[in-house]
């Protein structure tokens, strides 16, 4: 919400090349993809200007990063994350917060829901 209300013209630019940079990768380059998602986050966060959650996103793209580089992806759900990046995206170029926070939660819902189901429960 507070990034949808925000951010300016040129973070909003920035965050469309990272979208456009992930669209450019696949399956067989996770690792890299992923790299650029993390970065999509982070500059979210920044642009929310909230440095608890700057620190909260990346203290946990940090403990996490080994953990989703490791679990087994399909094509599917890629092109359905970045149908969810876009869908944040557009919610900022529009200035909707309402838009954002639900794009948003749709976003890490998924997120929540593949790790549930792909890692072994205990894990």
């Amino acid at each position: 919400e507070l990034a949808a209300e925000r951010a300016t013209p040129a973070e909003r630019e920035r965050l469309a090349e990272l979208v456009e940079e992930m669209d450019g990768h696949h399956l067989s380059d996770y690792g890299a993809y992923r790299g650029i998602d993390s970065r999509f986050h982070i500059q979210l966060a920044s642009i929310a200007g909230s440095p608890d959650l700057i620190a909260a996103l990346t203290d946990t793209q940090a403990a996490l990063s080994d953990v989703l580089n490791a679990v087994p992806r399909s094509e599917e759900s890629m092109v359905n994350s970045q149908a969810q990046h876009r869908r944040i995206l557009a919610a900022l170029e529009a200035r909707d917060r309402d838009a954002a926070r639900v794009a948003m939660r749709e976003h890490l819902e998924g997120i929540e829901h593949l790790l549930a189901v792909l890692m072994p429960h205990g894990a």
